[in-house]
């Protein structure tokens, strides 16, 4: 049997982002991996709000999906859940923020966080504070574009993306965690 990853991404399906291919290429590596999306919920993190709305939906999720897991992952930035998942699961819990957060700082001097909104600063601030992160944290970038637009318009995500990613290195970064 192949060791199973479960990914809750904590949010309800849009159709917005496709999780699906983005999994995809890990899919062959021996593991089996399985995404979830929340039954109720938001539709997008964007807001400390979000994050509360989204919580009873990824620990339904992780009761319904986690048994057969090896570990899991949740896909947001925000780290819906973590600690909570990490009290009551057996397996490693990862949150993509604390995970990209703690890489890039082990790759670089200082690590710049790529987010959509202005108003995500203080909350990516606390995490960088909470992981300990501080000494190797440069800058929070903000697009200015909403998750659920992302997508419709890739010319312009892409432009805001780069124009951002200059600002960092500018900032004194050194590797890019997008947010």
């Amino acid at each position: 049997m192949k060791p199973s990853v479960l990914v809750i991404t904590p949010v309800v399906p849009t159709g917005a982002i496709d999780v699906e291919s983005t999994l995809e290429p890990f899919r062959g590596s021996g593991v089996s991996i399985t995404n979830v999306f929340l039954d109720e919920g938001p539709s997008s993190i964007e807001t400390d709000s979000d994050v509360i709305a989204c919580l009873p939906g990824v620990m339904r999720a992780a009761r319904l999906s986690a048994a057969a897991a090896r570990a899991v992952v949740v896909n947001c930035m925000c780290d819906p859940g973590v600690p909570e998942l990490r009290q009551a699961l057996t397996v490693p819990v990862f949150g993509a923020a604390q995970t990209s957060m703690h890489v890039a700082a082990s790759l670089g001097t200082r690590f710049s966080v790529i987010d959509v909104l202005p108003e995500g600063r203080d909350y990516v601030e606390r995490q960088v504070e909470k992981f300990g992160l501080q000494g190797s944290f440069a800058s929070h970038r903000a697009l200015g574009i909403p998750v659920l637009d992302l997508f419709r318009d890739t010319e312009r995500t892409l432009a805001a993306m780069e124009r951002e990613a200059r600002g960092a290195l500018k900032d004194g970064a050194d590797a890019l965690v997008l947010g």
